[in-house]
């Protein structure tokens, strides 16, 4: 488990650096974090610090961290391997409609031309 998720990290991780490039490359703006880079950096981060919880695990699970801290530690990633991907898409999903809340519309209102010059009226 611990090894895919070290994988997967370094790919999104790797993604995340192509990404960024070709927006600097195809932007003449500054390099302004988007919607993208931000959801790609919790990953990174996210995955990280999972990839940490996995390691002491293991380092418990083999005894080589003994004591109460074990007990402690395989309790924990009972709940933390499960919850995990819902966290993610919650956490996700909250920074996304933070984005919205914020953002304003530019564009003044246009109304589209009747292509039928008939009115509909209602008779009573």
């Amino acid at each position: 488990m611990l090894g895919t998720n070290i994988i997967s990290t370094g790919l999104i991780g790797w993604k995340a650096w192509e990404h960024r490039k070709t927006v600097q490359i195809l932007s003449d703006k500054g390099s302004g974090a988007g919607r993208v880079e931000r959801v790609l950096a919790l990953l990174i981060e996210s995955g990280a610090v999972y990839c940490l919880l996995w390691a002491v695990y293991l380092l418990t699970a083999f005894k080589v961290l003994p004591g109460a801290g074990s007990l402690i530690v395989n309790t924990v990633m009972i709940y933390v391997s499960s919850i995990y991907p819902t966290l993610i898409t919650i956490l996700v999903g909250l920074q996304r409609s933070q984005c919205e809340r914020y953002a304003t519309i530019s564009r003044d209102m246009e109304f589209v031309q009747a292509h039928d010059e008939r009115v509909a009226t209602i008779q009573r």
